[in-house]
């Protein structure tokens, strides 16, 4: 293997760590098995992580890089409608980024994009956006969880747009459940909008 920086490798071999534990579960992870996937001995494993828990650390704080990552993003404009934009480009950008056909479940539950009708349309097509980038790299058997908690979405529209993704992805999906919000958000009967939680369970053929 080429020659690289110890920052590098011990990504690496958190990167593997994550594929193993993905493919095999954590009782079939080991330092034997890492060393074989990355390529390096048992004794180089050791000289970056202590131990498998210390891997187990490296994996949490893979996931804590996003996270941190993007409150440095959205922090670096000033108005509060840039933060909220920023905030939803970054997921985009995200799922555009990384491969999603590693995970058997992903879930999108993103914030309202339309609190008001004048912007369904942009609503309907972030949404369409959104779930086709993840079904395209989803793989066969995978569970899609999707959500919406935009008002001026109903279920009817919010279940068309999704159907729209799995075309444009080139997916076939079926649906395992419609959800909808719980008895602690009980819907005004006056008030339609008050519907506003709803989502849906996909299995990717």
């Amino acid at each position: 293997m080429a020659r690289i920086s110890t920052e590098e490798r011990q990504r690496l071999i958190v990167d593997e760590a994550i594929k193993i534990i993905h493919e095999l579960g954590y009782q079939a992870f080991s330092i034997r098995e890492l060393s074989k996937r990355v390529g390096i001995s048992e004794p180089a494993i050791y000289r970056h992580f202590l131990n498998k828990e210390d891997i187990v650390l490296g994996i949490l704080g893979r996931f804590n890089e996003f996270d941190f990552s993007l409150f440095q993003e959205v922090n670096r404009y000033e108005k509060p409608i840039e933060k909220i934009q920023r905030f939803i480009q970054y997921h985009f950008d995200f799922l555009e980024k990384n491969d999603c056909s590693i995970y058997d479940v992903v879930v999108l539950d993103p914030p309202a994009f339309a609190k008001h009708h004048s912007v369904k349309h942009n609503a309907v097509q972030g949404y369409k956006r959104l779930n086709m980038t993840a079904l395209k790299q989803m793989k066969s058997g995978s569970i899609l969880f999707t959500f919406s908690c935009s008002q001026a979405i109903d279920m009817p529209l919010f279940y068309g747009t999704i159907l729209s993704a799995a075309i444009l992805a080139g997916k076939k999906v079926r649906v395992m459940h419609q959800l909808s919000q719980p008895a602690d958000h009980p819907i005004n009967i006056f008030h339609q909008e008050s519907s506003y939680l709803k989502g849906l369970v996909l299995e990717v053929e």
